[in-house]
């Protein structure tokens, strides 16, 4: 029985590439019987037998030490009564294939087996070349050649191509090789599915051959020297070498002989598999998941042995592919590498398969960027022909390679894998990881929002916060699978205390799934036991019941064959079943987190809803439950309720099925009431429960509410700072803009938000300007406005997210009134520095700009100079001055001449006149401040006395 279809692995080896093969033509070139080799030598012989211009096939045999080869008993003759490749390729039925055998011989190493391993790869390296040049194609472009290896040969020509792959600098410049099809006994430790890394040069199914090598190795259970006889296994591999991609699991074939199962195959046509539905679960691997990923492995496990327990073997009667893909791509030997990968085909779901799942899972680790809408990309490509398509993406929602991605800044990038999403059909559900005060805000979960959100409604996706990683994905499989919630219990549990929910099961359940998860990874940290109506414990395994278990759950999944035993499930008033949850790992004083909750396929199901897709702060939800029994509507039930959790708080809503409270129709089985508390923005969690005596159902559905800004409550200013001599004058602005909604919520970052300068004259063109965002939740920036276009009326619009929000219909103009305050220092000059020191200076002002550059200063200064000798006294100088003021406008830094007169008093209060003139430089810090630096000379009329000095400064001015 064939086990799997995996991609193979790579060794590392010393390569030798002096190696004389040993191939040989298939003997139906001989009429005899006799062996053909091919060489060179017998390649330039005009009579040696000219090729068949079908595909090229090299067997490639294994061996085993201290014994000699067998390519004929392994490819050319019979085993036991099992067929061989060659009867099965010289049947009639398989002629279409057109397939040209070419036979090879390798020998087992007699001292070090990796010495005989590289020289073995250097052999089938010479085969390859020689086959090329018997078919007259030795650039391997017009065709290349298959490998069929089996055992240790498989090992020799994965190594081949690895060589030839690092050789080439990791890039097939010569591309000789189609195909590697490698066929083995399944190891008993088998690993699962293996990376791009260890399978160089490859390309993924059903992809270009251009693109690279198909690496394929086909499994099966049982005797090694059988396993090149099944008949399964030559189809396989025959099928995956003539139509160049791996056949599908289910694939369906004949034998040769009706009456003998094992005779050879007849290798069907291309079959292209149609599921009922296929899933890829598309992982970020990034370095900024090192946190979260060890839980979102741990917690995947669950979801993928529920998967299995409910659609394996043909369990639940649809057929369902699973893949896996991450991004970035493994291994990461370029750290600019931004691309997503394929790490499990899509495979039709099955125990191997969900192993293998497993196993993979466990192995990924965190590193490198984050490609999420390469990774997108990645995944749209696994799918086949699927009725429905679904991918569940666990992220931080930040995509950084090859630039960062601004959900709205670059519509262009997420619109495109949006209409990607759409146009093949697939639902996107995705988990965020974090804390929920993280997701209100953070860019990667709008991102993630984005994705699933504003889809059509057959193909609605989900945005899940991942706080609670199981039950996130529980949530999403209950969805997926519409399969209904039977109640959840959840709290802490204290070491040596039991726990003992109830939930109710009738005659209506076909499979039920009990499912204890906790916080600390631990296994066997908690357990639980499960108790039918009839009192009976559900057996830990055996008919009907499959058990699971991991670090931090343990999953029981009862089967209908259970179910239907007499007593386990009753109809109106059998005792419900019970799970009494123990904690055996957790040692005296400790306690645990956890949560039990209870999946079914039912008849009886329960569909929450909500009016719209999304909501905004203010906004009335009108909540619905939908209650159906065997398709039909449940009118009548009082129990029907949901419990909400909200940013400010919880409480509990009660759903009516009466024609009020929102409800359009009374008695249709629609229970339905409207929520108003929308007022904070964040995730709001319902979980609905609808019940009876017989039944009980619940879910927990999250809602993210986003903040909608209201002009009327959001705030915007402009204020005029300078003005800017360039090419054109400007006015220029600094604009800070709040936006708030009526209850006081900002939007924060993680918005577009720019200004639009609309000029009502038709000379002057219209500007645009972008705001920078800051983490407090207001957007700035610097904008300039032509100064023609601000007197003929100007509008200012701001816009958010490339939609008009609010306008300034009069910008205002420039600021006319400033204050100032300086200090400095006074120098005398002349006579007047003959008896006094340096002194300080102290000033204030106020101004008037008459226009943008002159201005009218009234100011106030104090200068004080101590005495230089002892025949001299203190002097000290107040004056009121009036001064007119010209600036040379170069934003931010401006120069100025300023000149004046005005009163003089000196330290005995005697009055004087007096002038100055001075120059400086002021730089604007905002439309507010300025700061100052200047020097300014004065002359006091003091009748013969010499009171000259100069004083510098500088200081603060403030624009009123």
């Amino acid at each position: 029985m064939l086990s799997c279809i995996i991609l193979f692995g790579a060794m590392t080896l010393p390569m030798t590439l002096q190696a004389d093969a040993t191939v040989y033509l298939d003997p139906v070139y001989s009429g005899d019987g006799k062996d053909i080799r091919l060489t060179v030598e017998n390649l330039m012989d005009p009579n040696f037998p000219k090729p068949k211009n079908q595909l090229p096939v090299l067997f490639v045999p294994g061996y085993e030490l201290g014994k000699g080869t067998g390519f004929r008993e392994i490819f050319q003759q019979p085993f036991n009564g099992l067929p061989c490749f060659r009867d099965t390729l010289l049947r009639a039925e398989n002629s279409p294939l057109e397939i040209e055998p070419y036979y090879m011989n390798l020998e087992p190493p007699t001292e070090d087996e990796n010495v005989g391993i590289a020289e073995n790869a250097g052999k089938i390296e010479e085969a390859v070349r020689l086959i090329l040049l018997h078919q007259g194609a030795p650039d391997a472009k017009t065709k290349k050649v298959v490998i069929i290896a089996y055992g240790s040969g498989a090992v020799s020509a994965r190594y081949y191509l690895k060589d030839l792959w690092e050789r080439q600098n990791k890039k097939l410049s010569f591309h000789p090789v189609s195909e590697f099809i490698a066929i083995n006994a399944a190891p008993p430790d088998f690993r699962g599915q293996l990376f791009a890394s260890e399978a160089p040069g490859s390309r993924g199914n059903n992809e270009p051959m251009e693109n690279g090598i198909l690496y394929v190795i086909l499994c099966a259970e049982g005797n090694r020297d059988m396993v090149m006889h099944t008949p399964e296994v030559i189809c396989k591999a025959l099928y995956t070498a003539f139509y160049h991609q791996t056949p599908p699991d289910e694939l369906v074939f004949k034998s040769s002989d009706e009456k003998n199962l094992l005779s050879p195959p007849i290798i069907p046509p291309l079959q292209i598999p149609k599921r009922d539905m296929g899933i890829v679960l598309l992982f970020d691997i990034s370095a900024g998941m090192s946190g979260p990923l060890p839980a979102i492995r741990i917690a995947a496990e669950p979801f993928l042995h529920l998967l299995g327990d409910y659609y394996g073997g043909g369990r639940g009667n649809v057929n369902v592919n699973l893949g896996m893909a991450v991004f970035p791509s493994l291994p990461r030997n370029d750290q600019k590498d931004c691309s997503g990968h394929a790490v499990i085909p899509m495979t039709l779901v099955s125990e191997t398969c969900i192993d293998n799942a497993v196993k993979t899972l466990n192995c990924l680790k965190a590193q490198g960027n984050s490609p999420l809408l390469q990774g997108i990309d990645a995944a749209l490509q696994m799918f086949g022909r699927e009725k429905r398509k679904v991918v569940i993406l666990v992220s931080s929602g930040h995509h950084d390679c090859p630039a960062p991605v601004n959900v709205n800044t670059d519509d262009n990038a997420v619109a495109s894998r949006m209409a990607n999403l759409d146009e093949t059909g697939v639902t996107v559900y995705a988990i965020g990881p974090g804390r929920d005060v993280d997701m209100n805000m953070d860019m990667g979960h709008k991102l993630l929002r984005k994705l699933t959100g504003n889809r059509p409604k057959h193909l609605e996706g989900k945005f899940i916060p991942g706080t609670s990683l199981d039950e996130a994905y529980k949530s999403i499989f209950a969805g997926i699978m519409k399969l209904e919630e039977a109640g959840t219990s959840m709290g802490i549990i204290k070491a040596g205390e039991t726990i003992t929910p109830v939930f109710k099961v009738n005659e209506y359940d076909r499979q039920i799934s009990f499912l204890l998860s906790w916080q600390t990874p631990q296994k066997g940290r908690l357990g639980f036991t499960v108790t039918a109506s009839d009192g009976g414990v559900i057996p830990n395994g055996g008919d009907g019941v499959r058990v699971h278990g991991g670090e931090t759950y343990m999953l029981v999944t009862v089967e209908e064959s259970f179910l239907k035993q007499a007593g386990k499930v009753g109809k109106v008033g059998v005792a419900a079943w019970k799970v009494h949850i123990a904690a055996p790992g957790l040692k005296d004083g400790e306690q645990e987190n956890y949560r039990c909750s209870v999946l079914m396929d039912s008849a009886l199901k329960m569909k929450p809803g909500f009016d719209k897709t999304s909501y905004d702060t203010g906004d009335i939800m009108t909540i619905t439950a939908a209650v159906t029994e065997n398709q039909r509507p449940v009118p009548g039930l009082t129990d029907v309720s949901v419990a909400i959790t909200s940013p400010r708080g919880a409480g509990t809503l009660l759903l009516y099925d009466d024609g009020s409270h929102g409800d359009k129709e009374k008695g249709d089985g629609i229970y339905t009431n409207q929520y108003p508390n929308t007022v904070k923005q964040g995730t709001y969690r319902f979980i609905f429960h609808a019940g009876r005596e017989s039944f009980a159902r619940e879910k927990e559905e999250p809602v993210y509410v986003a903040v909608k800004a209201d002009p009327a409550y959001s705030s915007l200013s402009a204020r005029w700072r300078d003005i800017f001599v360039g090419q054109q004058a400007q006015y220029l602005y600094d604009v800070e803009f709040v936006p708030r909604d009526r209850y006081g919520n900002s939007p924060g970052p993680g918005h577009k938000v720019g200004v639009e300068i609309v000029y009502k004259d038709k000379e002057t063109i219209d500007q645009s300007f972008a705001l920078k965002e800051n983490p407090d939740g207001a957007y700035t920036g610097e904008i300039g406005v032509m100064r023609p276009g601000l007197q003929t009326g100007a509008r200012m619009v701001l816009m958010i997210d490339g939609k008009p929000f609010t306008a300034v219909e009069k910008i205002p103009g420039f600021r006319k009134w400033s204050l100032g305050i300086h200090t400095g220092a006074g120098f005398p000059i002349s006579s007047f520095k003959q008896h006094h020191n340096a002194g300080i200076h102290f000033s204030g002002n106020i101004g008037y700009r008459l226009t943008p550059t002159f201005s009218l200063v009234g100011l106030v200064g104090y200068n004080y100079f101590s005495a230089g000798s002892s025949l001299s006294r203190d002097s000290l100088w107040w004056n009121v001055s009036v001064n007119l003021r010209s600036e040379i406008v170069k934003n931010p830094l401006r120069f100025y001449i300023n000149a004046g007169a005005g009163i003089y008093i000196s330290k005995s209060g005697a009055l004087t006149s007096g002038v100055n003139v001075g120059t400086g430089a002021a730089y604007s810090l905002k439309s507010n401040y300025i700061i100052e630096f200047g020097t300014d000379f004065h002359l006091v009329n003091t009748l013969g006395n010499d009171s000259t000095f100069f004083v510098t400064h500088a200081g603060v001015v403030y624009r009123l």
